[in-house]
């Protein structure tokens, strides 16, 4: 690689991503143990499919959602380790355990052994059965016409067939081939919940936070993460420097739009900032429709519609971009180096920018220069340097924060 080329793989490597912030792990207010309620249970694979072939009908009641935004995301199993799996249950080799969350109306929803699952229902029931249950067109002569078998090991005599082409003992083998599951129920706080997943989350690839919050609170709330991360101002205003392949542009937005439905003001001197984007996630689902709410939560979280919020998070993408440019959302400014997106400037300026009034945020951009000046100073402010670096999760530091950049702002405007 030449010395031009180094350079530029340098520029980016320091420009990529979003600040690592090491607080984001650790737990404010412990949860009480007697929150925790749990059971394992042993399932026969035939019932697993059964509940997984229930998810693309219209009647999804006590069926498996397999979350199938990350587990795309986090990497598809090679056809040859597909094939190892199905032999080491034919082996006799237990499965390693599954881990789900019961939602009120039965259905479960799983974080651990998502790839498993998928394994079994690729090969058991295959894609092109599974297409026909979805257009409500069942064709039970394309059931088991999955993936061929590649690269076994030990049982090569059933090496390229499919589940249907197995002789009859072995396809018994598998479907009544028992595995533990182990379910948090309904009942359990998902602040709990969410802290129970991340303690067992310690597989090859290990799900992040907000991969874990996807999987804990599937419908609209995950379906608007989604739109909102493929907004052609949000990769704008980052300048394509996020990848969402591990949910990290979903976290940030969420951040954004927890700040839009919480406030900033907190009760406690440390924010835990995990509890409060678990909060915003069950929220958003609210707002989104999802059923089984109460009429008093529903009334709680109407602030903001779906629509609203959408509109926001794009005014303040457009309006960061043209104020800051290719450091927006950064600590850089100017001529100075392009640092990473930080975390509390991206959810400060987009709630700031993004709730202004047209005619506020018309009178800004014929003051631009001014507007730029005045952050440029604020910037060397000890205290905000801290309210945006190792104090970002104290409450204090965020109302210092918000009212910073709202001072700016109106003065701004005021001239």
């Amino acid at each position: 690689m030449s010395q031009n080329n180094n350079e530029f793989q340098d520029e980016y490597d320091s420009i990529a991503g979003i600040e690592e912030d090491k607080d984001e792990e650790k737990i404010f207010e412990p949860f009480n143990p007697a929150d925790v309620d749990i059971i394992t249970k042993t399932e026969v694979i035939s019932q697993l499919l059964g509940r997984i072939e229930r998810s693309y009908t219209r009647d999804a009641s006590a069926s498996v959602n397999l979350a199938p935004d990350f587990q795309r995301n986090s990497g598809i199993w090679k056809l040859e380790k597909k094939s190892q799996l199905i032999e080491s249950i034919l082996l006799g080799i237990p499965l390693p355990m599954f881990y789900v969350s019961a939602t009120r109306t039965g259905e479960w929803d799983v974080v651990d052994g998502i790839q498993r699952l998928s394994i079994l229902r690729d090969f058991l029931l295959g894609e092109g059965y599974i297409d026909s249950v979805k257009m409500e067109k069942t064709d039970e002569s394309l059931k088991g016409k999955g993936f061929k078998l590649k690269g076994l090991e030990f049982l090569r005599q059933f090496e390229g067939k499919s589940f249907k082409e197995l002789p009859n003992k072995q396809q018994d083998d598998i479907r009544d081939c028992n595995v533990l599951v182990t379910i948090i129920r309904s009942g359990t706080p998902s602040k709990v919940k969410f802290n129970i997943f991340k303690r067992i989350n310690t597989g090859g690839m290990p799900l992040t936070n907000q991969e874990v919050r996807h999987a804990l609170n599937q419908g609209s709330a995950a379906t608007f993460l989604k739109e909102l991360v493929g907004f052609p101002e949000f990769n704008m205003a980052t300048t394509g420097s996020i990848s969402d392949t591990r949910m990290e542009g979903r976290e940030l937005i969420l951040r954004v739009l927890a700040s839009l439905l919480f406030g900033h003001s907190f009760p406690n001197a440390k924010v835990d900032i995990e509890h409060t984007l678990n909060e915003a996630m069950y929220a958003l689902n609210i707002i989104g429709g999802t059923p089984e709410k109460s009429k008093e939560e529903i009334m709680e979280y109407n602030k903001y519609s779906f629509e609203e919020l959408s509109l926001i998070f794009k005014n303040g993408m457009i309006r960061s971009h043209f104020l800051f440019g290719k450091h927006a959302f950064r600590k850089s400014f100017g001529l100075e180096r392009r640092t990473q997106i930080n975390k509390a400037l991206f959810e400060t300026w987009v709630v700031s920018l993004g709730l202004l009034a047209e005619e506020d945020w018309t009178t800004i951009t014929t003051r631009k220069d001014s507007f730029l000046d005045s952050y440029n100073n604020l910037r060397t402010d000890a205290r905000f340097t801290s309210s945006v670096g190792n104090q970002s999760y104290t409450s204090a530091f965020i109302i210092d924060r918000y009212e910073n950049i709202r001072n700016i702002i109106l003065s701004t405007i005021k001239g």
